[in-house]
């Protein structure tokens, strides 16, 4: 028996092959711009959740764009 490993099972995209790698769906603030880029770098997809982006921004910024809507 042969030990599979995630090089054995590559994606094709267009031109691209990429390692099936994929990190993301963690929320605003977890899957952040720096995880995206590792993911990437390892030949993945990373991805950047904007689930309650306006509520965080609103608590980050100090802004009022949730009450206001």
């Amino acid at each position: 028996m042969t030990t599979k490993c995630v090089d054995d099972f590559r994606l094709k995209l267009g031109a691209r092959e990429l390692v099936p790698i994929m990190i993301g769906g963690m929320g605003v603030d977890i899957s952040t711009t720096d995880l995206a880029l590792v993911a990437a770098r390892l030949g993945g997809i990373g991805h950047i959740s904007d689930a309650m982006l306006p509520t965080v921004a609103d608590r980050r910024y100090n802004t009022k764009f949730v009450k206001q809507n």
